[in-house]
């Protein structure tokens, strides 16, 4: 492993556990909170929730459109929450 990808892998594991920690407040997350609250900016939202996905953490994914109430331009994005014990995976 290269000095470069071994950061790479401690950030990567600092962000998984700061989404986790936000998720289990119980607030939904979405690529802006990512971006723009997080102490470690996250761009990559929809990977790192793959990852604790992987690690069996069970966490729903709700697709979100918007539209721009000044030029009606539409914008997709998703809102992603841990499932309480008990609820279904999301697939």
């Amino acid at each position: 492993m290269t000095q470069e990808n071994k950061f790479l892998n401690e950030d990567t594991k600092s962000q998984e556990a700061e989404i986790l920690a936000w998720l289990q407040t119980g607030k939904p997350i979405t690529p802006e909170d990512a971006i723009k609250k997080m102490k470690n900016t996250c761009y990559r939202l929809g990977a790192r929730i793959f990852n604790l996905k992987e690690q069996g953490h069970n966490i729903r994914t709700e697709m979100v459109q918007h539209i721009n109430k000044v030029t009606g331009a539409k914008k997709r994005f998703a809102r992603y929450w841990l499932n309480k014990p008990g609820e279904l995976f999301d697939k």
